[in-house]
């Protein structure tokens, strides 16, 4: 039996390591290589592991570690900065998907309520694990779409719980003269029981023990208390009659109030990470493959209405709420999938004779099929979001007055889109035109407004918009990507552009939609990283700041800084480093570190230090008596004494013996210094 165990875990662990590198290569996500591993050698693929009730545990132990994961991470605090996605998107998505659901069940099929409740749950819910990561590979968590997502995402996350408790109802409903209240009472009281518990050892017993634990320094010790936590409290809503997978939750909520938040995060980060893998492997390993092959036509016609239900639904809701379009039509394609506790929903309600089996494979074969997708519709998500097809009737392109034409229907768009009594301020000529208003946009217009310079914001959020029109800010509402938004911005009287935006995937079509109107203004561009540089055509009315960059270069100006290095120095090697850095960002990665090496960098290299003994003949003399800037052509840039620390000398510095040098000038010459020191 040991060895039956060794040689799965061994072809499960070989498999995933093949597949999910080529998915790698193919730059998808590793959660669709997991899934595709566990597809290959599992009992419906090439039948290598063929122990399929470990499969069901898998998904279950890791289901645990997922919830209790969440449960760390959730916050009043991280909720109150979502509260607006969390309540207008999250809300309303989860509980209209499941009355869709369920209505649309009712008028096309003969399946019963309690099925239509269960399968409205399931798709009710996305990936959280697919999705985050996603956007943190794109680095796209702090973009509008990417915000809206984690809203969402977080209320579906806890809509698992009452989903959870509200499935054995289900069964209770069908049957109620079976119901024990005798039993349903004593439940209750053991529920109560459970609650009163659970708050003495998050008020009292756990943060005692954790320190004690803490106090032994033992890493080993404190994660098999945090196990034992975590698995004590889900056994304990097992013996009630409740989920596992929710009481695991409750233990990771109870840890995040705790001072042991952070730590605990930090080493189950991995543990969650590699379950996750096993997790969607397992998830992989229980699809047929023979099923979706003689139900393919059912398969993908159900999966693609509920992907346009879905779709269409947090589309409509993100345009009620007054989100742009194309923010609207990422957000949606971000999140049409079906999500990972969909599974744990979906094994529950075949445990409890509510979904046969034929259903779990039909929401099986769906649900991996979108995560597949999910993907590739990200990466199209701006493409599609932006894209506007090129009509030309041929009677408008015959029109000899078709110029003025398209100018009237502009303006008559203009005037419809101003509100009637609104307080504008008036548009100024030669203004910057600031898009995104997020930090880096607030303190551009904070430096411009102390300036008393013109400018104008164009903003995504209509909450910071109305906010700063309440305040007397001029500020444009709508997609900069728009060239009606960009014109109402006065892009034609400006005097450059500002973009300040945090999604990285929509800055090239924001200069595209700038050029397309005026190709000769100057744009400034904040990317956070050399590699977004790939997707930006610079021209010569064009400069990008990279934060990368920026970071880099401000991080050595304050190590030169502590040598000593004068201020005109450090800003001229800091003006030389950035040229070389902005050229590097258009250049292979081979180039990369030849530009790398260039004499602007060499200069922390060319610092060397020089120990005083008390045997040298300058040790006892003044600076200034040594004239060694006059001898060798070298400077000292600063002077370290035990006990004192890094100084600046001046000339009536004194050398002491143990006295540390801290030389620059050219390398050649520092033999012949050392020779003169020494005497």
């Amino acid at each position: 039996m040991f060895d039956i165990l060794i040689f799965d875990i061994l072809v499960l662990s070989g498999a995933a390591t093949i597949v999910v590198t080529v998915s790698s290569y193919l730059k998808l996500p590793t959660i669709v290589g997991f899934l595709f591993a566990g597809l290959i050698v599992g009992p419906k693929g090439l039948a290598l592991v063929n122990n399929l009730p470990d499969a069901y545990s898998l998904t279950e132990l890791a289901g645990i570690v997922l919830m209790f994961t969440i449960g760390l991470e959730f916050s009043i605090a991280k909720l109150k900065d979502l509260q607006r996605q969390f309540l207008r998107l999250g809300l309303p998505q989860v509980l209209l998907t499941i009355a869709l659901v369920i209505g649309l069940g009712y008028l096309l099929t003969s399946i019963g309520g309690p099925r239509l409740i269960v399968w409205g749950f399931l798709i009710s819910l996305s990936s959280t694990a697919l999705v985050l990561k996603l956007l943190h590979d794109y680095r796209d968590f702090a973009a509008p779409h990417g915000q809206n997502s984690l809203g969402v995402l977080l209320f579906q996350d806890i809509a698992v719980i009452p989903m959870m408790l509200i499935m054995p109802l289900l069964v209770a409903s069908h049957e109620p003269a079976n119901i024990d209240w005798q039993e349903s009472l004593l439940w209750f009281g053991k529920l109560l029981g459970s609650v009163i518990f659970l708050w003495s050892v998050h008020k009292f017993a756990l943060p005692f023990i954790l320190e004690r634990v803490l106090k032994t320094r033992s890493h080993e010790l404190f994660f098999f208390t945090i196990i034992f936590a975590c698995l004590g409290i889900a056994y304990l809503f097992h013996v009630i009659g409740l989920s596992m997978s929710l009481g695991a939750f409750v233990a990771g909520v109870i840890i995040s109030e705790s001072a042991f938040a952070h730590h605990t995060m930090s080493i189950f980060g991995s543990v969650r990470d590699t379950l996750l893998g096993i997790f969607f492997a397992a998830i992989g390993m229980l699809l047929d493959i023979s099923f979706i092959g003689s139900h393919i036509v059912t398969v993908l016609a159900i999966g693609f209405c509920l992907f346009l239900l879905k779709f269409s639904l947090v589309f409509f809701l993100c345009r009620i709420n007054r989100i742009p379009n194309a923010t609207s039509i990422q957000t949606a394609l971000t999140i049409c999938q079906v999500g990972e506790f969909s599974f744990l929903l979906a094994s529950r309600g075949v445990e409890l004779g509510i979904l046969s089996e034929i259903d779990n494979q039909y929401f099986l074969s769906i649900s991996v099929l979108s995560m597949i997708g999910t993907p590739f519709l990200y990466l199209l998500a701006p493409k599609i979001a932006h894209f506007r097809p090129s009509l030309q009737w041929r009677s408008l392109a015959m029109h000899p007055e078709k110029e003025k034409l398209i100018e009237q229907i502009n303006a008559a768009s203009e005037v419809q889109r101003q509100p009637v009594k609104e307080n504008t301020v008036e548009k100024p000529r030669g203004h910057t035109i600031v898009i995104g208003y997020g930090i880096a946009g607030k303190n551009i217009v904070e430096s411009l407004r102390f300036l008393e310079l013109p400018f104008q914001i164009v903003e995504m959020n209509y909450e910071l918009v109305k906010k700063q029109r309440q305040l007397g800010l001029y500020t444009t509402f709508g997609d900069a990507t728009k060239h009606e938004v960009l014109r109402h911005a006065g892009l034609e009287t400006a005097k450059m552009v500002v973009i300040a935006v945090s999604s990285s995937q929509a800055i090239p079509h924001i200069i595209k939609a700038i050029r397309s109107v005026r190709s000769e203004i100057p744009i400034l561009v904040r990317v956070h990283f050399v590699q977004d540089m790939k997707s930006i055509d610079l021209d010569p009315h064009m400069e990008a700041v990279v934060s990368e960059i920026e970071t880099a270069t401000e991080l050595t100006a304050k190590v030169l800084k502590n040598y000593g290095v004068d201020a005109s120095t450090i800003f001229d090697f800091t003006v030389r480093a950035k040229q070389d850095l902005t050229t590097v960002a258009s250049l292979s990665s081979r180039q990369r570190y030849q530009i790398m090496s260039l004499p602007s960098w060499d200069a922390l290299a060319s610092i060397r230090p020089f120990v005083i003994e008390s045997t040298h003949w300058a040790c006892g003399k003044k600076l200034s008596e040594l004239s060694i800037p006059k001898l060798a052509g070298i400077s000292v840039v600063s002077v370290y004494r035990h006990g004192v620390g890094t100084t600046v000398p001046d000339g009536d510095y004194r050398l002491e013996a143990k006295d540390v040098m801290h030389l620059i000038g050219p390398p050649e010459r520092f033999g012949e210094l050392e020779r003169l020191l020494v005497g």
